[in-house]
């Protein structure tokens, strides 16, 4: 069995999630969807960076065999029943990716605007 937790690359994937989600709640603060066209591409930009690691990190956790990432799948699922229904999905990569899709619809609108 393997501490998932504990390898190096696992938390490399953690900081940098820390550190996007750092950014996406300064870039909050700072209104991006109200302010200019390039603030709001760059939080849509940092929410998706944010979304595609967190995809990568829960599916490696969901395929380790240490229990301390079951665990944490299970919270994430657990948290996720939540947002499914507004969603439609009942499964949490599918959510992330509708999450994804969503971004794209805005970003798509954005550059619609000019």
């Amino acid at each position: 069995m393997t501490d998932f937790f504990d390898s190096d690359i696992v938390r490399g994937e953690a900081r940098e999630m820390e550190e996007l989600q750092t950014k996406a709640m300064q870039l909050t603060m700072e209104k991006p969807l109200y302010g200019t066209k390039e603030q709001a591409l760059d939080y849509i930009g940092t929410i998706r960076s944010l979304i595609e690691k967190q995809q990568i990190f829960y599916t490696r956790m969901k395929l380790s065999d240490d229990p301390r990432a079951k665990d944490m799948t299970r919270n994430i699922e657990d948290g996720a029943r939540l947002l499914y229904g507004w969603w439609g999905t009942e499964d949490v990569r599918k959510l992330m990716g509708a999450m994804l899709s969503k971004l794209d619809e805005f970003e798509a609108e954005l550059e619609a605007r000019g």
